[in-house]
């Protein structure tokens, strides 16, 4: 249980929830289950009490692909429907291909589907959202504000295709990407103004044993809205 939410059901104030919680993990299939379930309960008084669950199967199918699909849900928040902060479903399909050189060659390819305003449990969009794992040109950080497509899945249809390479014992990684999505629905109603596409990447290699040197950059371009061009260099020490 936790007293301390932050999350875009709750926008502004961490303090606002409180949520109980379960998680399960199974191996069967020959592959790997997890299901969750929280109740997040409003202690301010204004009706956004919800149920969040989600369940997600992952296994390796023909020792070629590593495919893993979660589902995630929102519901039985009592407002209106336009005042609903969480109440929506996402389907999320992550794949990537067992190449030739699986430890420093993956290419992968993720989808998503979301109807609705779906939130995860305890992290806003400012942190990443729920897409932070879709791709790199879905993930931002709490410090730099490194611009992203649309990463709330509010209504919205998309893809993510991107190479990640890995150099000789690990010595550096470059990851190149190209990401899509669409925007459904009514405008009042999603995100999103309209279709939104990006090109992105990270370069990032280790300068010792206490020090990581990181760069992205990328050019997204936004149906009624501004483009977006960011880039962003850190040196990361690790203590």
């Amino acid at each position: 249980a936790s007293d301390q939410i932050n999350s875009d059901a709750f926008p502004g104030d961490n303090n606002a929830a409180e949520f109980f919680g379960t998680a399960w993990f199974i191996e069967a299939y020959d592959g790997y289950i997890e299901a969750d379930y929280a109740f997040v309960h409003d202690d301010v008084g204004e009706h956004r009490s919800y149920h969040n669950f989600s369940i997600a199967f992952t296994r390796r199918y023909f020792h070629r692909v590593s495919n893993s699909v979660r589902y995630i849900t929102n519901f039985n928040q009592s407002l209106p429907r336009q005042e609903r902060t969480a109440d929506g479903h996402m389907l999320l399909l992550e794949n990537s291909l067992i190449s030739t050189a699986p430890n420093t060659f993956v290419p992968y390819l993720n989808f998503f589907y979301g109807q609705g305003r779906t939130q995860s449990l305890a992290r806003g969009v400012g942190a990443g959202g729920i897409l932070n794992n879709t791709g790199i040109n879905f993930e931002t950080d709490g410090l730099t504000g490194y611009p992203t497509l649309d990463a709330s899945g509010v209504n919205s249809t998309g893809a993510a295709l991107g190479f990640n390479i890995l150099g000789a014992e690990f010595s550096h990684q470059l990851l190149l990407e190209v990401a899509a999505l669409a925007a459904n629905g009514a405008p009042q109603f999603r995100q999103a103004a309209g279709d939104q596409y990006a090109v992105g990447m990270r370069y990032q290699k280790p300068l010792s044993h206490a020090w990581i040197f990181r760069t992205d950059h990328m050019v997204g371009w936004r149906r009624g809205a501004d483009d977006l061009r960011g880039s962003r260099v850190e040196f990361r020490w690790k203590f």
